[in-house]
Parts: C-alpha cells; sequence; structure tokens
C-alpha cells in the first residue's frame, strides 16, 4: 500500500463519529477546550502534527524538506491535519509555512470543520487573515450547518466577525437548528451575562451588518402578536336576549366583521 493509501486508511475507517456539540454556547465551547487540552496533552500525535500544535516552525520546515508529503497526514482521533492543528491553537507563522507547501486550505475533518472553523471557534484573527489570503472557503459548513461566522460569534470575538464579515460571510446562515451567528452571539452573551466577554460588541457587529431576527425574538414576536381566542361560535349566537347582538355590530368572537356577516350569517 502507499502512502496515500495509508493515509487513507488511518483517517477514514475504524473511526468513530466524535459526539455533537449541544445547542447551548457552554456546551459548545466546552467542548472545543476539552478537545484541545486533550489533542495538546493526552494523544499521541505524529511529530508533524505535534510541532504544528506547539508552533514550531522550524521544525515543520525541516521535516517537510525531508517528505513533502507529511502536509497530507491526519491524526486518527479528529481527522485534521496540521493545518487544523495550528489554526486551532492560533500559530498563523505555522500556517502560513504549511499553506506555502499546498497544504489543503479548506481540508475537513471528521466534523466537517475547515481549519478556518477551527480558527474562527478560538478567535484567532491573526490564523483568519491567513487563511482567507489562500481564497478559504468562507462560508463553509460544518456536520452541523455551522460557518466560520457562527462559530467566530459563539468565541466573542469581535475581530474575527468583522474580519468574515469583510470577506464574504454570509450574516444570516442558519445553521441545521434554524440559528444564525446573531442567535449564536445571543444565546453566549446571556450565558456569560455576568463576564466582560465582548459578546455585546459581537451583537453589535452583527445587528448593524444586517443579521436578522433572532430565532427567540421571532418566538417571542409571534407570542405577542397572536389573537386571542374569543368565544366559540355557540357561545356567540347564545347569549341571553339582553345581550343579543344587532346585526351591524361587531361581531363577540373578535373577527372584527359584523356580526350579520360572521356568525350572524348563520342563523
Amino acid at each position: 500500500m502507499d502512502y496515500h493509501g495509508k493515509v487513507k486508511k488511518q483517517t477514514g475507517l475504524g473511526l468513530s463519529k466524535p459526539q455533537r456539540r449541544g445547542r447551548h454556547a457552554s456546551k459548545g465551547l466546552l467542548r472545543t477546550i476539552y478537545d484541545a487540552f486533550f489533542a495538546r496533552f493526552f494523544s499521541a500525535l505524529h511529530p508533524f502534527l505535534q510541532a504544528a500544535v506547539d508552533g514550531n516552525g522550524e521544525k515543520i520546515k525541516a521535516m517537510l524538506r525531508r517528505d513533502p508529503e507529511l502536509v497530507y497526514i491526519r491524526d486518527e482521533e479528529f481527522g485534521s491535519t496540521a493545518l487544523h492543528k495550528a489554526s486551532t491553537w492560533g500559530e498563523a507563522g505555522v500556517a502560513a509555512i504549511l499553506l506555502a507547501h499546498r497544504s489543503e486550505v479548506d481540508a475537513i475533518d471528521l466534523e466537517g470543520s475547515t481549519p478556518l472553523h477551527r480558527a474562527a471557534e478560538q478567535g484567532h484573527a491573526d490564523v483568519l487573515g491567513v487563511l482567507l489570503t489562500k481564497r478559504a472557503n468562507v462560508n463553509a459548513k460544518d456536520n452541523e450547518g455551522l460557518t466560520p461566522l457562527h462559530k467566530a460569534a459563539r468565541s466573542g470575538s469581535q475581530r474575527s466577525v468583522e474580519l468574515l464579515l469583510a470577506r464574504g460571510a454570509k450574516v444570516n446562515a442558519v445553521d441545521l437548528q434554524g440559528m444564525t451567528p446573531l442567535d449564536w452571539a445571543e444565546e453566549a452573551r446571556e450565558y456569560f451575562s455576568e463576564e466582560d466577554n465582548g459578546y455585546g460588541e459581537v451583537v453589535t457587529v452583527l445587528r448593524q451588518s444586517g443579521g436578522c431576527i433572532t430565532a427567540k425574538e421571532k418566538e417571542n414576536h409571534e407570542v405577542a402578536t397572536m389573537v386571542p381566542a374569543g368565544p366559540t361560535p355557540d357561545s356567540a349566537n347564545s347569549r341571553e336576549p339582553s345581550e343579543r347582538v344587532g346585526r351591524n355590530d361587531p361581531c363577540p368572537c373578535g373577527s372584527g366583521k359584523k356580526y350579520k356577516k360572521c356568525h350572524g350569517a348563520e342563523l
């Protein structure tokens, strides 16, 4: 089996699908922290991938001189490339080196995330700049339908959000739950309401850029504008004689029509 065949076997077979992040921002953030911590300190990474995590650009270049194909290697746990690793840990210099050696800018890991997703979820705006210079897909969606802008909004990084919007990110993109980046920012702001977390600025930027009404606001709006249920047709027609409604009076059902053209028409 050739090198590429081994890589394909290592990254495509016998791997369970990672547990999906929950809707709430806290679950997503905690999962991200756990994944990153585990990858850095407990996972047995290939030395090339570990060098990307450590930000060791000199070691990366030396290894690539010996074997240029290392840019295609992936880890077995998450199916991520060295570029994913560098993006997650904010190593912009390493990311630039990898891209100069033909690392795939839109490579997808087992969660459907590109390096741009990984940099955005950690709020690494400098890495985003490097990736976007190489025309990374700013509107790519992962397995949950999340775009890099969703991830940046959840990270609370105003600079990252502004950079993605400036490069054409869709401000009203929706994930598989119908949530927009503004939804994620609002939810995170509510959860971290007692901290100086930057979500207020992110919400402002998204709204000023045309961010649509959030799912929660839409739900509240629909409840507030619901027409109160009026009397049933039987109750509208069974009033006491002293309460009889004139045929030209408004129908007591609350429809706004005249009685003779509403429930009075049935008499």
